[in-house]
């Protein structure tokens, strides 16, 4: 038996079939970034970053529906805060793996990681956000949840920091704004990084958008003739 892998990047998605030879799947996403909070003529706090989640191996056979859900960046919206999307996938109608998007921050409440609603036999949550501070800075985000702990916390205005994530995909949450410098959030970092939160010298500062999520598949292939196919 062989194995190799596909990585998914661009948000959206990808509806296809298990290919011939393949026997299981290992099944591995990231969660999509919270987004920053925003407050009127004071500092928002930053967002935790998404989820990691991994399902060891999903038994399957050649031919079945396979759809493949890649976190969307999570853009500013009024009124109450909305979460940074899901990275999922299905095998042939059944969900087998889900990775939640980051809690976005509420004002200058920052964004809480947590594994609530993740599918996987393994999760990990992202890295929570840190309030504002008036006249000083905004909140930082917090980092993504990686393959081997949870993302870094924010501390004050600087973003939490991955560690430890075999894949390479984890991304860093976002650094807030410092006092002079005003305006939107940060975004967060590639993939799953929370956004930080807005600092306005006047009404409202939107907070910084939650990055997009990732979706890695290692497929277990029983024939070397079937391998090619991917190359």
């Amino acid at each position: 038996m062989f194995t190799t892998t596909v990585i998914y990047t661009t948000s959206g998605t990808i509806t296809t079939t298990i290919p011939s030879g393949c026997s299981s799947i290992k099944v591995e996403c990231y969660g999509g970034g919270g987004h920053g909070g925003s407050v009127e003529y004071a500092a928002g706090a930053g967002a935790s970053g998404g989820c990691y989640s991994k399902t060891n191996s999903v038994i399957c056979s050649p031919g079945q529906p396979l759809i493949i859900i890649v976190a969307a960046i999570r853009n500013w919206q009024a009124g109450a805060p909305i979460n940074g999307n899901d990275s999922y996938v299905s095998i042939n109608s059944v969900e087998v793996c889900r990775a939640k998007g980051g809690v976005s921050a509420n004002g200058n409440s920052p964004g809480i990681g947590s594994t609530t609603g993740c599918i996987g036999d393994l999760s990990n949550p992202g890295g929570d956000g840190d309030s504002g501070l008036a006249n000083s800075y905004s909140g930082g985000g917090g980092a993504s949840g990686t393959t081997e702990r949870q993302g870094g916390n924010a501390d004050t205005y600087l973003g939490g920091v991955t560690s430890g994530d075999i894949n390479g995909l984890a991304g860093d949450g976002a650094n807030g704004l410092v006092d002079p410098n005003y305006g939107t959030g940060n975004t967060g970092g590639l993939y799953g990084g929370g956004g930080s939160g807005g600092y306005p010298p006047y009404e409202i500062g939107d907070g910084g958008i939650g990055q997009r999520g990732a979706v890695k598949l290692t497929y277990t292939i029983d024939d070397q003739n079937m391998l090619l196919a991917f190359y």
